[in-house]
């Protein structure tokens, strides 16, 4: 094992790195790796304005107060740019939540994002829904939606599992498509077995600035791969010291 001085050498050594990296990285144009999900946001927003259809933004079963605080605000920021997109449409998104905690964040979401657009001097009605995240019920209702709203596509974030099957099915029968960005790893599974697109991890917070080309975070993700490279290469330096020392 390293000792106690050479790990805080290391840790030292690494947050210098990431501060150069962050300065640099912030400072050049190069594109961000590409992420089918985010790059297909902007074609579902397009669509729902051609089309008048509306789209539908889950922000799952996240709660406020608890561990999952960050991730509903994540969620929030991740849908605000489309929403913002939106406002040109005559059909608003759909936002569902699955905790009644979050309901106020999904309105003040569109509130914001519609105060930002070119239609801010317009009234538009904010259609947000609350489907208690209890099992199977807010998969049955995303299922319903699929018909009864005539959706042109459903973004599904949150903490769904296995249930999330039942409405991926239905829109894979309607051609509707989906992106699923699920936290737990039994919903991702089902994401890459039936969605169209899924967002893994740290992706979700990486949305806005993929969204927004003015965003200050429009390079961030640059400097997470950075990160994730080096802590790779220094587990992969302190295991080969240490098999050497015992060699």
């Amino acid at each position: 094992m390293l000792d106690s001085t050479t790990l805080q050498a290391l840790t030292i050594l690494l947050l210098l790195i990431v501060i150069v990296a962050n300065a640099v990285v912030r400072r050049t144009t190069r594109a961000q790796r590409p992420i089918s999900a985010i790059e297909a946001l902007p074609r579902l927003v397009s669509r729902s304005i051609e089309t008048n259809r509306p789209l539908h933004m889950a922000m799952g079963g996240f709660d406020l107060g608890d561990q999952e605080t960050l991730l509903a605000l994540a969620a929030a920021d991740a849908f605000y740019e489309s929403a913002r997109r939106l406002s040109l449409s005559d059909a608003p998104p759909i936002v569902t939540v699955g905790s009644s905690s979050t309901l106020q964040i999904a309105r003040d979401m569109l509130r914001r994002a519609h105060r930002s657009s070119p239609t801010a001097s317009q009234a538009r009605p904010y259609n947000v829904r609350w489907y208690p995240d209890t099992g199977f019920t807010m998969a049955s209702a995303f299922s319903v939606m699929e018909y009864d709203d005539q959706l042109v596509g459903q973004v599904l974030a949150g903490r769904g599992g296995p249930e999330l099957a039942l409405p991926l099915w239905g829109a894979e029968l309607h051609n509707t498509p989906t992106v699923v960005a699920a936290t737990r790893p039994s919903g991702q599974a089902v994401g890459y077995a039936l969605a169209d697109h899924v967002l893994i991890g740290e992706e979700l917070f990486a949305v806005p600035g993929y969204m927004d080309e003015q965003s200050p975070l429009r390079q961030r993700t640059l400097v997470v791969d950075i990160v994730r490279l080096l802590l790779v290469l220094l587990l992969i330096a302190g295991f080969s010291v240490n098999v050497l020392r015992q060699g």
